[in-house]
This record gives C-alpha cells, structure tokens and sequence, in this order.
C-alpha cells in the first residue's frame, strides 16, 4: 500500500508527461497551467564545493543565478555572464553564501539542461480544487529527460491524494524525501560520479614503510598532475596551489622518511621533486600578493594609493609574465618526461635496502612522530623575548613536519582523537605561520622596492607596507610563546604519549 505521507515522486523512466496527465484526469478536471521552460547551466568549482555542501547554483540565459539550498532559494538578476569569482557577483545574500563555499575557486560550468515546469489542480464533481501538484522535467540534449511530481493535498481532502496515488501508481517510480532541485538532478543522471573526496591513502597499519611511502607518494603525485591543465588554463590560481601543495608533501614525505629508500634514490627523487616544484615559485608569490590585494589596501592611509595602484599594476604584468613562462614549461617534452620518470621510480616494486623500509608503517610513524614532537618541546620551551627570528623559525618548520606527519598517517588512528591532536598543533602553527609570511612578504617589497626605487610614489607605497607588515610581524612574535604554552599544556602531552609512545610499543 502506497504511504501518502509523502508528497514527492519520481516517475519511471520512460514516462511522459502525456501519460501522467492522462492519469491524473481521471481522479477528476484538470486546470493546467503553461508549461515554463528554461535552458540552465549548473555552475560549480573544480572540487564541486557548492554540490557536496548540499547547493545547486543555476544561470539561466536571462543572466539570472538562482542558489537553491533545499527548497530554498536565493535570485540575483543582470549577473554578468563573465562573473567567475565570488566577488564578480552582485552584492547580495546569494553572493555571501557562495563565497562561503568556494573562496578563491572559479565557478565553471559543470552541466546544461532544460527545466520544464508545470503547475496544475485538480478539481472534483463540485468544482472545488482538491488537490494541486507540480510537475518537472529534467533533460539534456533534446532527449525526453526525467519526470517528477510533488502533490499539495489541500486541507480535508486526503482522498484526493490517495486517488491521485493510485491512478498513477503503475508510473511512480519511487517517493523521495524532498523535491529539491539536487534530487531531481541526480535522479535524472547528472553528477551522479561526484563524491566526497577521501583524505585517506589506503595504507594497513601492518604494511611496510616503502611500501607504503611509495602508495602515498603516487596518490599526492596523481592531484599534483591533475591540476597542472587547470594551471595551464589559467582558471583560476588554486590549481596552481594544489599543484605545489602535493608535490611539496611529496618531497616532505620522501624526506621525513627517507630511509624507506637506498639514499642514491632518496637524492634524486629529492632533486627532481624541487625541479618540478621550483619552475613556479615566481608565480605563486605573485598570485599570493595579487589575492591579497585587498588586505594591503586597508594599511594604508588614502595618500599612498597612487603608489599603491601602480605597485598591483607592476605586480599584475609581472604575474602575466610568469604565467607564460609556466604555461610553457607545463607544456613542454621535458616537464612531462621528469614528472613521468619520477611517478615510474615510485611505481617500481619496493627494494627493502634498509631495515627502516621492513618496518611496519604503523610503528615507524608513531615513532616518528614522537620524536618530531619531543623536538618542538625542547624547541618551544627555550624560546623567550630575546630568542632570535631564526629559532622562531625553526620552530615553524618542526611544526610543519609535525603536522605533515600527523595527516599523512591520520588514517592508522582513532580519527577523534588524531583530528584533536592536528587541531591543537594549528593554534600554534598559525601564529608561527603569520610571523613568517609578514617576513617572507616584506623581504618581496623589499625586493620590488630595489627595483623601482626611482619612482618616488611606489617606493613610498612600498616603504609603507614594509613599516606596517614590520610591525604585525613583531605583533605575532609575542603571541608565540603563549601559543606554545597552550599546546604544550598536560593535557596535549598526555593525549600525544597516550596516542603515539604507549601505542608503538603496544603493537
């Protein structure tokens, strides 16, 4: 017996619209309304963020973009048809909301198809409508496409729902939670492939070290190559992020764990990492200074805004230049050559030239780990208001490894516990972080500065921003020390024994 709680219905596949209203005829008059028809395109970024968070954003022809979040919808009309970025739409609720989900990426378009929608009521012997339903039809490429419908019993007049139900019941094909626009595209075969993507490797705890570095290494390779056609294309300047960030953790990887292979082969593979990594650096510190465009503009006072300008402009040119450069190098025999060389090293059957390399992945890594954080302790404790920058430094990049370690081999613990420990590192490791980019970017203007230093106005705009990153650098260097104190409290201590030591000697 068909349940009439639910409202909302998908029909079999090779129903039609014709077919459906025939059926509904006969449970009485049928009003119809005119069948509204739109051509959309479902827009989301490279990772399909807006998808996987639950949101459908849709253009019509008409320049509309609807977002729809359940049942809900947010509309913002005269949309550029140019708009690719969160801050090219216009100001609005709709526009807060994208943001929120994809940040820096480039809205593209993932799917075209028709929206056919049709509104009707159903009227009994008394010419009182009893029953309204809401018909949609999805499809792609002039074919049929797929049926649903979504039926309003009005208040009393539950019958008519059942009789509806069951004149149509040899077309329905199954009840669903909700009509919304999510489902309907789904169900109708539209990004059906995309799913959340695991952060997990696919490593036992029992398996070997080289075994396990080389599976690891390949996975990070695989998104590196991924994103170099999104680079290529300039979409937009994250491809190039997940690019470095992938081959980075590679090398971070191969060298945290270097004795899982001969040391012949951990130099060159140490080496070659570099080469790949090293042909972008010019262009991801552009990108890094032209996405923060907006936050050097709020340091300085309106006088400086000539200056300012024409330092973005300058920067802007310089960025055009690097990419062309990376273009070319992305495109070429040689790029592909080292980058196929060195996933072939990696997919070669492990040696097992070490003792190191035998090891189970899981007794390693907490040894590992153990010793990287017994390292930042003794580090974190010396520091005072007079230890020097470089051993601040230090700091940050024993923190770094740390981190790398625990999210490489998050998947061989208790998932609560290690996500506990990874957050308690990040309130250390974002305060170090910060004091080492105010560093790293006043070391660039300092640069630039060097190399336009006859232009009065930019070298002022320079100068100015020197003088304020100088002195939010010196801002985060006093919170370092109370940042380690709360991660070094007992608590932290405990849990890192309890999880790491006690467990390595345990298995």
């Amino acid at each position: 017996m068909l349940n009439t709680q639910q409202s909302n219905w998908s029909l079999k596949q090779d129903v039609t619209a014709k077919q459906l209203l025939a059926a509904l005829s006969e449970t009485g008059s049928l009003e119809k309304d005119e069948v509204i028809t739109r051509s959309v395109t479902l827009l989301d970024d490279p990772d399909h963020a807006l998808w996987l968070s639950g949101q459908i954003l849709i253009r019509s022809k008409d320049n509309q973009l609807n977002l729809c979040s359940g049942e809900a919808t947010q509309q913002v009309e005269q949309v550029s048809a140019k708009a690719r970025f969160w801050w090219e739409l216009p100001d609005s609720e709709l526009q807060k909301k994208v943001k929120a989900v994809i940040d820096l990426r480039a809205l593209l378009p993932q799917v075209e198809f028709t929206l056919a929608t049709q509104s009707l009521a159903i009227r009994n012997d008394d010419e009182k409508i009893v029953l309204r339903a809401t018909i949609t039809q999805i499809s792609a490429n002039q074919e049929a496409g797929r049926l649903f419908i979504r039926f309003e019993p009005l208040r009393g007049y539950n019958k008519a729902l059942n009789g509806a139900l069951e004149a149509c019941s040899k077309l329905l094909d199954q009840q669903l939670e909700d009509a919304s626009l999510q489902v309907m595209i789904r169900l109708s075969g539209f990004m059906a492939d995309v799913k959340q993507p695991s952060k997990q490797f696919g490593i036992g705890a029992e398996e070997t070290v080289e075994e396990s570095v080389r599976q690891m290494s390949l996975h990070m390779l695989k998104i590196a190559r991924d994103n170099e056609q999104g680079v290529i294309d300039d979409i937009d300047t994250e491809f190039l992020h997940q690019y470095r960030v992938s081959l980075r953790k590679t090398r971070s990887l191969i060298n945290l764990m270097k004795k899982a292979f001969p040391a012949e082969l951990h130099a060159n593979l140490k080496q070659q990492l570099a080469d790949l990594a090293g042909k972008t650096n010019d262009l991801r510190d552009l990108d890094v200074f032209l996405l923060s465009r907006e936050y050097y503009g709020q340091m300085l006072p309106e006088n400086f805004e000539t200056g300012f300008n024409k330092l973005f402009s300058l920067i802007g040119k310089d960025r055009e230049k690097a990419r062309k450069q990376v273009k070319t190098s992305f495109s070429s025999a040689a790029h592909d050559k080292l980058f196929n060389d060195v996933m072939e090293t990696l997919g070669q059957p492990p040696v097992f030239e070490t003792g190191f390399a035998r090891q189970p992945v899981f007794k390693a890594a907490c040894k590992k780990i153990m010793r990287r954080y017994e390292k930042i302790r003794m580090l974190g404790i010396a520091i005072d208001d007079s230890t020097p920058d470089e051993e601040v430094h230090e700091l940050r990049i024993e923190c770094k490894k740390l981190r790398y370690m625990m999210e490489f081999f998050a998947e061989l613990f208790d998932k609560k516990r290690i996500k506990s420990l990874i957050k308690a590192l990040k309130g250390l490791q974002t305060i170090l972080g910060d004091f080492n980019d105010y560093s790293v970017q006043k070391e660039f203007l300092a640069d630039y500065g060097s190399r336009h230093s006859k232009q009065a106005d930019l070298a002022a705009a320079i100068n100015g921003l020197i003088a304020v990153l100088h002195q939010k650098q010196l801002h985060e260097r006093t919170r370092v020390q109370q940042a380690f104190a709360t991660f070094n409290e007992e608590s932290v201590v405990r849990e890192f024994n309890d999880l790491f030591a006690q467990q390595a000697e345990a298995k």
